[in-house]
């Protein structure tokens, strides 16, 4: 959070939050890929090596509709000891979003399986272990409730990075973030008038 305060805006698409001479580590907006999924889509990695006429590579990914801070490498040498660094958990990633109801009884670790189906860029949840399902761990660190709008703010340490894992495992444990229109209500989420999803 401390390196958001230090954001310089350089395009609509993202800001630099931290930059030395290994790292460049910038705040996303939604709505953007960090890797592009067709040849003619425009990605976060493209922009930024256009911008700094580099060939900086990315060292984790997060979804097109989730804003937050991506870490960049900017020397080849050192991208695979950044990696390690993040899968290996030397920090911790925190997400935050705005989820439908009372939810501060989910605080607490939360373990469940996860069935990507790639066709339909969806995933699916379950209480045991099925075929081809992957083991997902869901930490809610803190929740606050807000009676006024019927809403949840929590604060997410991810154990596993699945796909759409925050996503699709509040929406089944009963609790989906507001503005997602492919795990949410539609009808409930309209009142909100959010273009993209509270994460």
């Amino acid at each position: 959070y401390i390196l958001i305060k230090q954001e310089v805006d350089l395009r609509n698409w993202y800001t630099v939050a931290f930059e030395n001479e290994y790292v460049l580590i910038v705040n996303k907006k939604q709505g953007i890929p960090v890797i592009s999924e067709s040849k003619d889509e425009v990605s976060l990695i493209n922009l930024i090596n256009k911008d700094f006429k580099a060939e900086y590579q990315l060292c984790h990914r997060i979804d097109r509709n989730t804003g937050g801070l991506v870490i960049i490498s900017k020397k080849i040498s050192y991208t695979d000891i950044i990696k390690k660094a993040i899968n290996d958990r030397y920090f911790n990633k925190i997400y935050k979003c705005i989820v439908w109801g009372n939810a501060e009884n989910l605080v607490g670790t939360h373990k469940a399986w996860l069935f990507k189906d790639s066709d339909k860029n969806q995933v699916y949840i379950y209480n045991e272990k099925k075929k081809y399902t992957k083991e997902i761990i869901t930490v809610i660190k803190k929740a606050e409730y807000n009676s006024v709008n019927n809403t949840t703010t929590l604060e997410i340490d991810l154990i596993t990075g699945r796909t759409h894992q925050i996503r699709a495992h509040l929406a089944f444990l009963g609790h989906f973030i507001i503005g997602d229109g492919k795990y949410g209500i539609n009808e409930i989420n309209r009142k909100f008038d959010l273009k993209y999803q509270a994460l």
